[in-house]
């Protein structure tokens, strides 16, 4: 095996990447100092596991990533990739190329991979122990290190020896067998804690499960006697109850006869109420007649006053009318006067236009005159400036001469014209790159608002992703919630829908009938159910109706008396008890009248007759109206009681299950039966499936939201990753501006030297026209000498400016003239307006008088109709009097007839109370019975319930364990019952689950203490193998310490030339722990401390211990920096005539400055560090340029 490559990646001085090939010869890294060639090797040492920084020369892990340069971001990971050849199968159970990575972020979070597969640090260090490359290896030596493999102490060089001779992985396997021992010891003394404490418990517990023993025992036999006792009781009572059922049965044939007289009575008395009501009808009528006559007088009266209102208004209206036309004539006579004035002001001011036209034209006239003056003038001074063309040679030759100076002096202003846009230029680049200095800063600085804002946004992200995150995983703990929530209620239901259609809940003689097999098909048919079964009842109703009905909820309904006698004969062939039919054929029972049952529902707090709030099929409804035809359902008990006054025969019942009977019985409180009883749990089937629903919507709900959470959390992740990546290009570009920047600067500073230049240049430039200024000043001196013979155009001149400034004061006059012209037209337009505006009004208040003669005539005629309406008015008032005195006689005659028949009525209405209190006085006598009956019933069910409760038995149940149980030997006798309670109770507090603790504890206990052998057993195992261990670790130790000697003296000898090195234990009788302790003598040399070798010694005497190490156990690579730096060249050769004699087994890379080192080389790496601060690499096969070299 070799090292094939090894890539590294941001670490220490590596930014880029870069990556070695080898092969198995030697392999040399040469640089100059600083260049990064010892990062090589801590990155070998660094791939393999080291966990030290202070062997790779740093104070924290994260120091090894490339923290950046000035033309370098730093890199935020490091990573080193070696891959090794293992087509030899060095190392077991891996393939023929295996591949170590490790990688480590500035967060401090490290990552182990073998072959891309991520690992433990453990893992890695296992692969490579006994290879030389452990963490105490021998094949990896950093630069300055080789001599302290000579200068360590005895202890630290048997860690390298321990590696040497292949013992690691037995002390890595002790070492963990000896925690697993510890580890055995702890958990058995924590073993025995609890046996001990088991053991304290088991005694009392003991104790208590005999005593629970001894009481179920005694429980048993009162059992046996308390079922004894209630089945003789229970068959007295149901004979007694049978008695008051034929008392009742009389009772109701009284009642049934009475009820049947009070019909006939009732009957006449309600023909009689229709006849009243039919003359309360009439007179009714004649009632509304009369009250329609009287609204009819009243309106009219009304109408009358409303009229005589409008006569009196309509006249106030005629009389502001006339008052309005007089005040519209005054207006009209004030608009003609103010028209009158209006036509005077326009003759006016059209007088005052026409002398301003007449002004104008004569100021018109005297500019013409001006104009010709003007004219003759400048005819004159053409005629001069002819006589002028004789100076003009003269003045010609100097101003060819003042041209060429003016040349010269243009050039010259050019010059400094350039020289000054130079300034300025340089000046402008100079602001310029001030400006984008100062910009860049102002950049910098906003970047650096930016970078701040993008960490707040991470943050901001951060919290909102853990926001986000805890919402999923509340909404994920809701749905997991919700969804055993829906499990428990669905198992509910099922064991419910389960026990319906199995009957569980009906007596044991109902389930035999339901069955349906036991019966013939005729039968079956015919059998629709218990009542239980066949109706629906609304929620809120639930225990009023479970209540009302009690065990005749358990009543099977069926179609005739012969089923009835088939299941009957079915129950006596199997025993299975007595049951209640509802043959639809033999059912007679009384409803509730129409008349009664409106008066009942006009009640407050009446819901309703029980058997029309519940729903059922219409072939058994006859079964529901015997039953509940004549119960009344209300809110509560303060509804009841005035009810209960009112309507005595009939049953009350409220929603909370007060039952009011028609004998005055009052039943009330609780009753565990309820919540077992068939209505209830249907209404318990009903409301799981409702919650069933709602529990299955809302899990729905809360999945979506679980899905659209986690979309939003994916969103937030994927928004953090672009905000990571913009955050990274952000830092790359704050880098970029501020090398841009530090380029301005130095540019900026090169403008201002250019600046200083150009100034000079100015100020030469400055002088050269100071001299030509002075030589323009003279010409001009002589150029006026000639100007003097002007002076006679200039008095023409004077004359001319003279004339035009006559001329200029004249056509301002002419202005002001045009100005008031204007305004006296403008004014003569505002002057026809208003004149126009006059005569519309005038117009206007014409038309205005038409319309007010046209309302008062409208009003004239209106006020003649009302007073028509009037007078029809008092005639039907006459009329309507006279129609309701008719009507007043008619009522008087109506009521009379209505006496009559109230007499009667009254009459029957004795009769009928008569027959309703000898109905009351017989209803009583039943009540009697039934309260009676109810009383023993009660008894009855208390007895079932006391027997249902204390042992889960019903009637049936008794009789079928009595007659299972021979118990004529057996004392049932009350004093025996009474001495088994007395012996129970005696027992005091008596704790049953402790039988079943005492087992459970008991079993716990062996268990334990199974355990603890097993712990003990495992104990010796591991003992036994840290033994073994031992064992073959000194066995192998002592073996390979001795070939280490052998190997060590011998080659101490080449290298030297001769001389004595050896190795001894410290302690030989302890080898194992026993410190190793070196000594050398070089030739000729007789020394007792190694402190005293020289440097090169000490490094030969090391180098001869490398290559006994690799004798013994060759590593499969080896790299050393630097390690020939303190030998001479005769060493060296030495040294580099061994190295190629191991080269065949062990493949060397060498970090050297030494020229005779690098003759041995196969392959050359050179590293360099340019200003960047980023080592570089660049390699040499020397094979390439020389024959291939064979070592021997």
């Amino acid at each position: 095996m070799h090292l094939k490559s090894l890539r590294i990646t941001g670490f220490k001085s590596f930014a880029d990447t870069v990556e070695l090939s080898f092969d198995q010869m030697i392999a040399a890294i040469v640089g100059p100092n600083g260049s990064g060639k010892s990062n090589i090797i801590d990155a070998i040492r660094w791939v393999l596991g080291e966990q030290r920084s202070k062997s790779l020369r740093g104070k924290r892990m994260e120091d090894v990533i490339f923290s950046g340069s000035d033309y370098h971001k730093p890199m935020n990971y490091a990573e080193v990739v070696l891959t090794l050849d293992n087509g030899s199968g060095y190392l077991a159970d891996q393939p023929d190329e295996v591949s170590v990575t490790r990688r480590i972020f500035r967060s401090g979070e490290s990552v182990y991979k073998i072959n891309g597969r991520q690992v433990r640090l453990k893992d890695i260090q296992a692969i490579f122990a006994d290879t030389g490359l452990g963490r105490n290896g021998y094949s990896i030596v950093g630069q300055g290190s080789i001599e302290n493999i000579v200068n360590s102490s005895p202890q630290a060089l048997r860690e390298i020896v321990e590696e040497a001779v292949g013992i690691v992985n037995y002390k890595m396997r002790k070492q963990e067998a000896e925690r697993e021992l510890t580890t055995a010891q702890e958990n058995m003394d924590r073993v025995l804690d609890i046996l001990e404490e088991l053991n304290r418990q088991r005694k009392p517990l003991e104790k208590q499960s005999a005593k629970a023993k001894r009481y179920l025992k005694l429980r048993e036999e009162l059992k046996a006697v308390d079922l004894f006792r209630f089945d003789e009781r229970w068959r007295d009572l149901s004979d007694r109850l049978a008695q008051s059922d034929a008392h009742i049965a009389d009772a109701n044939a009284q009642i049934k006869q009475t009820e049947i007289a009070l019909h006939d009575a009732d009957a006449r008395y309600q023909r009689l109420r229709v006849q009243n009501r039919n003359q309360l009808v009439a007179q009714e009528d004649l009632e509304a007649q009369a009250e329609s006559t009287r609204q009819a007088l009243t309106t009219v009266k009304e109408s009358k006053v409303v009229l005589a209102e409008k006569i009196r208004h309509g006249q106030n209206d005629m009389d502001k009318l006339r008052e309005r036309e007089k005040l519209q004539d005054e207006q009209w006579q004030s608009a003609q006067n103010a028209l009158a004035i209006a036509q005077e002001a326009v003759a006016a001011e059209q007088q005052k236009l026409k002398d301003l036209t007449k002004k104008m034209g004569r100021y018109q006239a005297k500019d013409r005159a001006l104009a010709l003056s003007l004219q003759t003038i400048q005819e004159k001074m053409d005629r001069r400036m002819q006589a002028e063309q004789a100076l003009s040679d003269r003045r010609s030759a100097l101003a060819k001469q003042q041209s060429q100076l003016m040349a010269e002096q243009a050039s010259l202003e050019t010059r400094m014209t350039i020289a000054q846009q130079n300034l300025q230029t340089i000046r402008a680049d100079i602001q310029d790159r001030k400006q984008q200095i100062e910009a860049m800063q102002v950049t910098l600085e906003a970047r650096q608002v930016r970078t701040e804002q993008l960490n707040a946004e991470n943050q901001t992200l951060q919290k909102q992703w853990e926001a986000e995150n805890q919402t999923y995983e509340d909404l994920l703990n809701r749905y997991r919630l919700q969804k055993n929530n829906l499990q428990v209620a669905n198992s509910k239901w099922t064991y419910l829908k389960n026990a319906q259609d199995r009957y569980q809940n009906y007596y044991p003689g109902i389930r035999l009938i339901m069955k349906q097999d036991v019966l013939p098909d005729v039968v079956r048919k015919a059998v629709y159910g218990p009542v239980g079964e066949l109706m629906d009842v609304p929620e809120t109703l639930t225990q009023a109706i479970d209540t009302v009905l009690g065990g005749r909820s358990q009543n099977i309904v069926v179609a005739k008396v012969e089923t009835a006698n088939a299941c009957i004969e079915l129950l006596k062939k199997y025993r299975a008890g007595r049951e209640t039919f509802l043959p639809l054929d033999n059912l007679h029972f009384r409803s509730l009248d129409s008349r009664g049952r409106a008066e009942l529902l006009k009640q407050s707090g009446v819901y309703g007759v029980a058997s029309e709030l519940v729903s059922c099929d219409t072939a058994v409804r006859p079964a529901i109206d015997s039953l509940l035809g004549r119960v009344v359902v209300v809110r509560h008990f303060d509804v009841a009681k005035p009810i209960r006054k009112r309507f005595r025969q009939l049953t009350i019942v409220t929603l909370s299950g007060e039952v009011f009977y028609p004998g005055g019985a009052i039943v009330g409180g609780t009753s565990k039966k309820q919540k077992n009883s068939p209505i209830a749990h249907k209404a318990e089937l009903v409301r799981l499936q409702a919650e069933l629903k709602t529990l299955k919507t809302e899990g729905a709900v809360l999945k979506r939201r679980l899905a659209e959470q986690k979309i939003k959390i994916d969103d937030l992740k994927g928004k953090r990753a672009a905000l990571k990546e913009d955050q990274t290009h952000w830092e790359q570009e704050n880098w970029q501006q501020e090398q841009c920047q530090k380029a301005l600067k130095q540019h900026l500073k090169n403008l201002q030297d250019n600046l200083e230049t150009a100034e000079n240049t100015d100020r030469d430039l400055q002088v050269q026209n100071e001299n030509r200024k002075q030589t323009q000043k003279t010409l001009e001196q002589r150029m006026a000498s000639l100007a003097d013979r002007e002076n006679g155009e200039e008095v023409l001149t004077a004359r001319k400016a003279d004339l035009e400034r006559q001329r200029f004061k004249l056509r301002e006059a002419l202005s002001t003239l045009e100005i008031q012209k204007a305004r006296s037209e403008e004014i003569c337009r505002q002057s026809n307006r208003l004149l126009t505006e006059r005569k519309t009004q005038i117009e206007s208040l014409a038309s205005e008088q038409k319309r007010m003669q046209i309302e008062r005539e409208k009003g004239s005629a209106a006020l003649a109709a009302a007073q028509k309406d009037l007078t029809q008015a008092q005639a039907q008032i006459a009329e309507i009097e006279e129609k309701h005195q008719r009507i007043t006689a008619k009522r008087q005659t109506q009521n009379e007839n209505q006496k009559v028949i109230t007499l009667e009525i009254e009459t029957m209405d004795g009769q009928i109370r008569s027959f309703n209190h000898d109905l009351v006085v017989q209803n009583e006598a039943k009540n009697k019975l039934e309260i009676a009956q109810n009383r023993i019933l009660a008894v009855k069910e208390g007895l079932e319930e006391k027997i249902r409760t204390r042992y889960d038995f019903n009637p049936l149940m008794v009789s079928d364990w009595l007659a299972d149980h021979d118990l004529s030997e057996a004392d049932v006798s009350e004093k025996r019952q009474q001495e088994l309670s007395q012996q129970i109770e005696a027992l005091g507090n008596v704790n049953v689950g402790a039988i079943e603790s005492f087992s459970a504890l008991n079993t716990r206990y062996q268990f334990v203490r199974g355990q603890y052998r097993d712990l003990e057993s495992s104990k010796q195992e591991v003992e036994t193998i840290i033994q073994a261990l031992s064992e073959a670790m000194t066995t192998q130790f002592a073996e390979g310490f001795e070939k280490l000697q052998k190997s060590f003296g011998e080659i101490f000898k080449i290298l030297f030339e001769g001389g004595q090195a050896s190795l001894r234990y410290e302690d030989p009788d302890h080898i194992l722990e026993s410190g190793i302790e070196l000594m050398a003598r070089p030739p000729g040399k007789h020394l007792k401390q190694l402190s005293l070798l020289s440097g090169g010694e000490k490094s030969m005497t090391a180098i001869a211990l490398l290559f006994a190490f690799l004798t013994l156990n060759p590593s499969p690579f080896c790299v050393i920096d630097e390690i020939d730096a303190a030998l001479d060249d005769h060493n060296i050769d030495r040294f580099t005539r061994y190295l190629e004699t191991v080269a065949d087994k062990t493949q060397f890379i060498l970090i050297t400055h030494r020229k005779n080192t690098l003759k041995v080389c196969d392959t050359i790496y050179g590293v360099s560090m340019a200003k960047s601060g980023v080592s570089k690499l660049l390699s040499i096969h020397i094979s390439d340029y020389t024959e291939p070299k064979r070592h021997s």
